[in-house]
């Protein structure tokens, strides 16, 4: 026997499916996160294709972000493999060299750093009404909680993913490096006009360098 009960039944598809259509009708302002805040210094930039966009972003000697299209607008080469060179981004192909302004071609997008995630906004890309900062959820104060971004490079489709968040029934199961029980408690999100999504959980978590449990 399994050593914790079974969610198949408490895992209802409509309900999962029920909140992955709220979630996709709430604006983005067109914003896509592209890493972590801590991953992107001032020595190189950070390169990633954001739902079929090519886009760099790196810091200046400010430390302010720059973001924009990742391709040279030249001859194409890839911006990420450039170095930064007093703030500056040096085409490696040929020398063109891109402050973060708009120039010979090259496009820069709006991008902002909340603390944990920074994101660019592509208005081309994503086709809503643009948004001067992205919708965030409330967050515990940074000074006194711990923020950890994992990122991993693949293709798939951003409702599987959405989808996943939003099944916390399987935590347990498809995760027990991390949960050592989860038991979900309320499912009422979206009930009514004034009652936010989100899943009430009773959760173990496994904390494997003191061979113990944390419970919250």
């Amino acid at each position: 026997m399994a050593p914790q009960a079974a969610t198949w039944r408490e895992a209802k598809p409509a309900t999962i499916a029920g909140a992955l259509t709220r979630a996709n009708a709430l604006p983005c302002g067109n914003w896509y996160v592209i890493g972590a805040s801590r991953e992107i210094g001032g020595q190189t930039p950070v390169g990633r294709s954001l739902a079929g966009t090519d886009v760099v972003v790196r810091r200046d000697t400010e430390g302010r972000l720059k973001a924009g299209h990742g391709s040279c607008p030249h001859l194409g080469a890839p911006l990420r493999d450039s170095p930064v060179v007093c703030g500056t981004l040096v085409c490696h192909w040929h020398g063109l060299a891109l402050q973060g302004d708009a120039f010979a071609g090259w496009t820069p997008y709006p991008v902002y750093d909340d603390g944990v995630l920074v994101w660019v906004r592509l208005d081309a890309t994503g086709g809503e009404a643009p948004l001067d900062r992205t919708v965030l959820p409330a967050r515990p104060e940074l000074m006194g909680s711990v923020a950890a971004v994992c990122t991993t490079v693949g293709t798939c489709e951003p409702e599987d993913i959405v989808a996943a968040r939003l099944d916390p029934w399987h935590g347990a199961w498809f995760h027990p490096y991390s949960f050592v029980d989860l038991k979900v408690l309320d499912t009422s999100h979206g009930s009514s006009p004034d009652h936010e999504d989100g899943f009430a959980v009773d959760v173990s978590l496994e904390e494997p360098h003191r061979g113990g449990r944390a419970g919250t």
